[in-house]
């Protein structure tokens, strides 16, 4: 991870908060992480990326893939992941280079309260044609509560 300002010369920078930047893909490129799910989670759960663009805009896409288990005490690590939830933005033709993009895409419900969700978030080289780097400023689990 490094500093957004780091990434990107911009005249006026408000955020200068960490950033994990998905380099225009080769290759898949991407960050593993975890969250809790909530004690009020009841279902509905979605996941919701939002970055900042940097490069050429247009008829291209920027596309993501979340994958994960949900796990619960006593339950193996040794496991694939249970889904890989696949989604993109279309098209950029909406927006201008160094312009906030927030995408979701709803997850299958087999999360639970409690549940450790381990997960792999990655821009997918296999279908993004975006020319330039996709700077991860959020990623965020949603769902409806209790």
């Amino acid at each position: 991870m490094d500093n957004l300002n780091n990434q990107m010369s911009l005249a006026t920078l408000l955020y200068r908060g960490l950033v994990m930047t998905l380099k225009d893909p080769t290759a898949d490129t991407g960050f593993y992480g975890s969250f809790n799910v909530p004690a009020n989670y009841v279902g509905t759960p979605v996941i919701k990326v939002v970055g900042i663009l940097d490069g050429t805009v247009g008829a291209t896409s920027v596309d993501f893939e979340f994958s994960y288990v949900a796990l619960t005490d006593n339950e193996t690590v040794e496991a694939g992941w249970v889904e890989s939830v696949a989604f993109n933005t279309g098209n950029t033709n909406g927006w201008a280079n160094e312009d906030l993009l927030v995408d979701s895409a709803a997850c299958s419900a087999n999360f639970a309260a409690g549940d450790e969700v381990l997960y792999y978030f990655k821009r997918d080289q296999g279908t993004d044609d975006f020319a330039g780097d996709f700077h991860v400023v959020g990623l965020y689990f949603e769902y409806s509560d209790a």
